[in-house]
Formats: structure tokens, C-alpha cells, sequence
């Protein structure tokens, strides 16, 4: 029997949490654990039904979508989470990808592509529509051409790296990052941060992900190089 895969839906706007449940009932690998209607319950719900996806809108009554995200992202590195929402991609969509996000869709979207998302991103892969993409992909390159100009500029465009590239990542991954490079093991890091070993182990890799580093050396480096020692108090 195959598990299903549990998600949990966030939404002040009740007919539009019944249009997504109606829709993902649909499909036999999927069920929906929990509903709620603010950020502050459905980050408690998460904590306890530890869910695979969570759909949240962006407007959400008690706080912003994209740091509803982010905390999610601290407790549950795990889970994916989608955004369903009427703001166009041009307001949003790089805050809540820098925030963890996986998914980006408009709130009118078709039954077949809301399963199709959840689909892709349940699988891993990030689903965002053309203009999303090409978002994304503008940013990238923004970014790599600061890199680029960092190498051949020396401190001038290395001042700018510590804000776009630890701004990827969360409070959570900060902290993970700074007690790492200070030579805390994985074990000691769980009883400071009052973490399992598996949430410790998935925050450092995907730090090495988001910064693109390989070794604890190359983590030591960059945490030297952006002054995340200094700024670490126990």
C-alpha cells in the first residue's frame, strides 16, 4: 500500500481552501491533513502532523507568507511548501524562494496544474510558471556577475556578497553555519539548538546547497571571509 502524502493547507479564504481540497481528494497519493486560516495555528499544526507540502497564501491574516515560510523552514527543513496567491510573480516570488519556497501559482490555477506542481515539487524540483523562471533566472545571473566582479574587483564587489548570498539562508541555517565553523559536531549542535541529528545533518546540507560550498574547510573560509564568527555569541 502506497503512503499517502500529507499536506496542509493554509488560507484565510475559505472558498479557496475547498476549491484546493476538492481538488487534491482527487488524487489517491495525497491527503490532507489539516486546514487552518492564519500562520500562527498552522505553524503549530505543522509541529505536530509534521506534513510532506504545505499550500499557503501569501495574505495570511496574522503574518507575511514569505516569513510564515521562512519559520517553517527553520522547524521543518524537510517540507515543501507552495504559494497560492493573486500577487503576481514581480511583488513576491523572490522573497518566498529565498525563503524556502518551492512552488509559486495564481490562485486561479486549473485543477491539472495544481496536481502537476504538487506533483513536481513533491519530487524535489522547484515549479514555477514562464515568467517566474525567467525571474529566477535574471536574479542568478545578477548574482553570478557580483561574484564575477568580486573576483576581479577584489573588496569592493566582496562587500556585497555576505547580503545576497547569506541572505539565502534562515536564522536557523545561520546558526547551524556559525556553530559548524566554530568546530561544534553534530551531536554537540543538537544539544545547543535543541535539534534531532536529522534536522542538523539536512540544515548543513542545505547550506552547502544554497552557498554553493563542498567541505567544512570551504564553510570555515567563507565564514571568516563574511565575519560570521565575530558576529556569533553563544
Amino acid at each position: 500500500m502506497i503512503k499517502k502524502k500529507r499536506v496542509i493547507l493554509v488560507n484565510e479564504h475559505k472558498i479557496l481552501g475547498d476549491l484546493l481540497r476538492a481538488s487534491l481528494v482527487t488524487d489517491s497519493e495525497l491527503a490532507v491533513a489539516g486546514e487552518y486560516g492564519s500562520g500562527k495555528e498552522a505553524l503549530n499544526g505543522a509541529v505536530s502532523l509534521q506534513p510532506d507540502l504545505i499550500i499557503t497564501g501569501i495574505d495570511l491574516p496574522d503574518i507575511d507568507g514569505v516569513v510564515f515560510t521562512k519559520k517553517i523552514m527553520e522547524v521543518l527543513p524537510d517540507t515543501k511548501i507552495i504559494a497560492v496567491t493573486h500577487y503576481p510573480e514581480k511583488d513576491c516570488l523572490l522573497a518566498f524562494l529565498a525563503a524556502g519556497g518551492r512552488g509559486y501559482l495564481n490562485k486561479y490555477i486549473s485543477d491539472q496544474d495544481l496536481l502537476s506542481t504538487v506533483k513536481i515539487v513533491l519530487n524535489g524540483d522547484i515549479a514555477l510558471s514562464q515568467e517566474g523562471f525567467q525571474m529566477a533566472a535574471k536574479e542568478y545571473r545578477r548574482i553570478a556577475m557580483v561574484n564575477v566582479n568580486s573576483e576581479q574587483d577584489g573588496n569592493v564587489g566582496q562587500r556585497l556578497l555576505p547580503e545576497i548570498r547569506t541572505g539565502l539562508l534562515s536564522d536557523r541555517e545561520k546558526q547551524v553555519l556559525q556553530l559548524y565553523a566554530h568546530g561544534y559536531s553534530s551531536k554537540e549542535m543538537c544539544k545547543i539548538l535543541f535539534l534531532s541529528t536529522n534536522t542538523v545533518e539536512t540544515y548543513k546540507k542545505r547550506i552547502k546547497e544554497k552557498l554553493r560550498l563542498s567541505s567544512k574547510a570551504d564553510i570555515l573560509q567563507y565564514a571568516i571571509r563574511h565575519g560570521l564568527l565575530e558576529d556569533w555569541e553563544k
